[in-house]
C-alpha cells in the first residue's frame, strides 16, 4: 500500500497484510515498510527528491493466551453458515457486532476474530446459524471472563561489565 505520511508529507510505501474483513471495513497488519516491493526500505519522496533509509521490519505484538469457543451443529441439513456475536455491555442480540465463521462449529479468539476487542472484560458471547436463503437460528448465549490485554514491555535494557 501507498500513501503520504500527513506529518512528514512523505510518499510511504508499506507491506502488510489483510487480517481481518467485515461490513465496518477491514484490518491490516503492517509487516514493514517497502522499496519496489523489496520489503526492507523505504521510499522517501519529498519536495522531488528522492533518497532510501534502512528500517527495521516492526515485531509482532506481544503473546494473547488464547480460548477456544465450540458449539453444537445445527440438526437442520440447510445451514450454510455459523455467525458469532459478541458484546462488552452484558447483552447480546442481533444488532450485537459478529463475524460470519462459516460452517465450523469452533473457533480461536482472539485469532480467529480479530476485530474482537482486546479487553479484559466479561464477554457475552452468541452463535446462530444461517441457511443460504438468509434465516438465522435462535441464538445460543455464554458469559466468559477474556483477557486480551497485553502488559508493557520493559524498557532501557542495560548491559555493564561487572
Amino acid at each position: 500500500m501507498s500513501f503520504v505520511h500527513p506529518g512528514t508529507l512523505r510518499s510511504l510505501s508499506i507491506v502488510g497484510r489483510v487480517v481481518w474483513v467485515s461490513s465496518m471495513g477491514v484490518g491490516v497488519r503492517f509487516k514493514r515498510l517497502a522499496k519496489n516491493g523489496e520489503g526492507s526500505l523505504m521510499t522517501s519522496d519529498m519536495k522531488g527528491s528522492q533518497s532510501y533509509e534502512t528500517i527495521r521490519e516492526v515485531g509482532a505484538m506481544g503473546k494473547i493466551r488464547k480460548k477456544r469457543i465450540r458449539w453444537e451443529p445445527s440438526m437442520s441439513g440447510d445451514v450454510e453458515k455459523y455467525r458469532l456475536y459478541w458484546s462488552e455491555d452484558g447483552m447480546v442480540g442481533y444488532g450485537s457486532k459478529y463475524v460470519d465463521v462459516g460452517k465450523t462449529t469452533e473457533v480461536v479468539i482472539p485469532d480467529d476474530v480479530p476485530s474482537l476487542p482486546m479487553v479484559k472484560a466479561n464477554l457475552v458471547f452468541g452463535v446462530t446459524a444461517l441457511t443460504e436463503a438468509g434465516n438465522e437460528s435462535d441464538m445460543a448465549k455464554m458469559t466468559a471472563e477474556v483477557d486480551f490485554v497485553v502488559p508493557d514491555a520493559p524498557s532501557n535494557l542495560i548491559i555493564e561489565e561487572v
